[in-house]
């Protein structure tokens, strides 16, 4: 559990606090630190911080000490016990260099400290003495901190608790695992939690240097903070700072700068003037637009997604790029953002952007030039740059070109078809590309923009009341679809055929599959009305495994044919669990390569499901433990999503979507693209890569 949870759900009040810098001073030189160059700043007195302190009390109810680092202000006991007099929570930031003195902590503690920050980015010596600029040795201090903490922790009633910040850089992106395993050994007493934070570049940084060694793009993001999640131990919760929405997959809820949003809460600080305290958190500074704004605006979380940050400072490459979704706005996020009115409000608002026009444009581009964007007759090959542009390669000289409908820009300077196209700049060279013609004449062959439909948004009757939030679901079951009110007595007759095939059919084929993979020892299952429930040995209740068609309301789960398993994340983390998931996975595949499911609940498939299932068929779903892999998945009427997990825990995602709403697929035909979503350490994994070129293999062959 968080530390003090009840400040993550409650009012703005709850949220806001002061955020007080009382020193220059710090005994690292970290190379993304936002202070930059403090020259002209100083320490404040004694006198001046508490001025500060008191005007923070008649606003707020909780302090935050920073520092740089606040434990080398020698009047830090002095400013806790002063907070705290007031009736304030008093709160430290720090590095923790100096909390490897016992003494030294025991008297912050009796000075009246609530709860410490403390900076633990590092897996090891060699990243902390790169990353702090200091001596490796420090980080055996860091760790002593740590011990410290616990050692007072069980001397002492009431819990002094620990937010663990990590800064998601480059230098531990795909290590996160065991920075956490540094906290985790040596707290158990000690309540804690983990916030992590996306990297900004620091003042005095060169950008090349920061795209070199700090920063990490959305789509590392995306896969390495999933992993980090599904990894952490019971009780560790993790919330997530300066992070876009699309890099918080399935995370969503955990966004601390949407909760600090929705809840209206202010943060006062004195960073910019240090004797004067200001609000931070204005959202118009969180909503900065970028050159991708265009994949934004046509993402279904655009009305919610605070942090722009990101890609605003991204450099021109696909990896960079936000991930837009087109899919409804996941339930409990949905049911989060509603509970409070300026979520309501953003919900409800009537702006309906229109689907990305330039998406479509650059898919269609690719179709017809290939995956390697190579230009026809030509050493050429054209790549996107941001809206509605592309970067015109051939040799040292790139032309950058904007094309956009001749009919909304008759007067460019150049027409290809249906397109304009004008000239943003030339690079390395006085003269365009010679290759020009020839990509003009590839920009003919494509057809007028089409009429792209309205995003599918979400209105106002669709908002649940805050009084009457519906409770969290595992899974959809079969129960869940409405019958249809005209004819109970079929619904019910379905029902009955349903219930009768788990208890009889299936139930013997799962039995089957559960010998063939345990000899039978490791567990028992009997059928229930919504599926199974897997009981092992030494359980009373079991574990329930849900069954819902696989073209029904989208959720996530194992997919095995024609259907969906749902089982609680938190059970599948006991191996046995897995090992008779599986083995129910397998026996769902064989009823659905038989054709033994009986056809008894509404067909919802899309047209795109429709094309989707033509094109695949029984391919399309990787079997479950299939070659050392588990699959997991989401059916929704205009995407297929499936996941893929190795026995050592390298993740990638593998989509499949209309062609309109892809952001350069890896393959297409003319109705559906396909992408992956791959982090680095997962980039050359042979499994992997075999299911991409198989997937790719059977679309392109596949007539439209």
């Amino acid at each position: 559990m968080w530390p003090d949870e009840t400040r993550l759900t409650g009012s703005g009040a709850a949220f806001s606090h002061c955020a007080l810098n009382t020193t220059v001073r710090c005994q690292h030189r970290c190379v993304y630190c936002f202070e930059g160059d403090r020259t002209g700043h100083e320490d404040l007195s004694c006198d001046q911080a508490i001025g500060l302190i008191e005007q923070a009390s008649s606003k707020v109810r909780h302090v935050i000490f920073m520092g740089a680092e606040p434990t080398l202000n020698p009047d830090l006991p002095e400013l806790i016990r002063h907070a705290t007099g007031l009736g304030m929570r008093a709160s430290v930031s720090t590095n923790a260099v100096r909390l490897a003195d016992a003494d030294y902590l025991r008297s912050l503690h009796h000075a009246g400290l609530a709860s410490i920050e403390l900076s633990m980015p590092y897996p090891d010596e060699q990243v902390y003495a790169a990353v702090t600029a200091a001596r490796p040795q420090g980080f055996g201090r860091l760790l002593k901190a740590l011990e410290n903490i616990e050692a007072l922790n069980r001397s002492i009633p009431t819990d002094l608790e620990v937010n663990v910040n990590i800064v998601v850089t480059r230098f531990n992106v795909h290590r996160l695992r065991e920075a956490v395993a540094h906290v985790e050994s040596r707290f158990t007493r000690t309540r804690y939690g983990f916030t992590l934070k996306r990297v900004a570049k620091s003042p005095d940084l060169s950008d090349e240097a920061f795209f070199r060694d700090i920063y990490v793009p959305c789509s590392e993001l995306r896969a390495e903070l999933a992993g980090f999640a599904s990894a952490l131990p019971d009780g560790a919760a993790a919330r997530y700072c300066g992070f876009p929405l699309c890099a918080l997959v399935g995370q969503e809820c955990r966004d601390h700068d949407l909760l600090y949003w929705l809840s209206g809460a202010v943060v006062w600080q004195n960073f910019s003037d240090q004797f004067r305290s200001a609000p931070m958190y204005p959202e118009e500074s969180l909503r900065e637009p970028h050159r991708f704004q265009w994949i934004c605006d046509g993402c279904t979380l655009d009305r919610i997604c605070l942090q722009r940050a990101l890609f605003a400072r991204s450099r021109a490459i696909a990896a960079d790029r936000p991930i837009a979704s087109h899919e409804p706005i996941p339930r409990p996020l949905l049911d989060l953002v509603a509970s409070y009115e300026r979520g309501r409000t953003a919900l409800g608002e009537q702006r309906v952007p229109q689907e990305p026009l330039c998406a479509w444009l650059l898919t269609a581009l690719e179709r017809a030039s290939g995956p390697d964007r190579r230009i026809d007759g030509t050493d050429a090959s054209w790549e996107p740059v941001e809206t509605s542009v592309v970067a015109l390669r051939q040799g040292e000289r790139i032309a950058r070109l904007r094309i956009r409908p001749l009919t909304e820009h008759p007067a460019s300077l150049w027409t290809a078809g249906a397109w304009a196209v004008e000239p943003v700049e030339w690079q390395s060279g006085a003269a365009p590309p010679a290759a020009l013609p020839f990509f003009l004449q590839l920009l003919r062959t494509l057809p007028p923009a089409p009429a792209l439909g309205q995003r599918a948004g979400v209105v106002a009757e669709e908002l649940p009341a805050h009084a009457a939030l519906p409770p969290t679901v595992e899974g959809i079951r079969f129960g869940s679809i409405p019958p249809e009110p005209s004819q109970p007595d079929a619904v019910r007759a379905a029902r009955e055929v349903w219930e009768a095939f788990l208890r009889d059919v299936a139930l013997e084929q799962v039995q089957r599959a559960l010998r063939d993979r345990t000899g039978g020892s490791l567990a028992q299952v009997e059928a229930v009305a919504d599926g199974f429930v897997l009981r092992l040995p030494d359980q009373e209740q079991g574990v329930p495994v849900t069954i819902s068609p696989c073209d029904g309301p989208a959720s996530y789960g194992f997919l095995c044919g024609r259907v969906r398993l749902g089982v609680a994340a938190d059970a599948l983390e006991d191996k046995r669990v897995s090992v008779g998931v599986a083995a129910i996975a397998r026996a769902c595949m064989i009823l659905g390569e038989q054709g033994s499911w009986p056809d008894v609940w509404p067909q919802r498939k899309s047209d795109f499901l429709r094309h989707v299932w033509r094109v695949f068929g029984a391919g399309l779903l990787p079997r479950v433990g299939s070659q050392g892999s588990l699959s997991r998945g989401m059916v929704a009427p205009r995407k297929v999503s499936l996941g893929f997990t190795t026995w050592d825990q390298l993740r990638f995602e593998l989509v499949l979507l209309p062609c309109a709403l892809a952001n350069l697929p890896f393959a297409a035909n003319g109705s559906i693209a396909l992408q992956y979503h791959v982090s680095h350490a997962s980039a050359q994994h042979p499994l992997l890569t075999r299911i991409v070129q198989q997937y790719a293999s059977m679309l392109r062959s596949a007539r439209d």
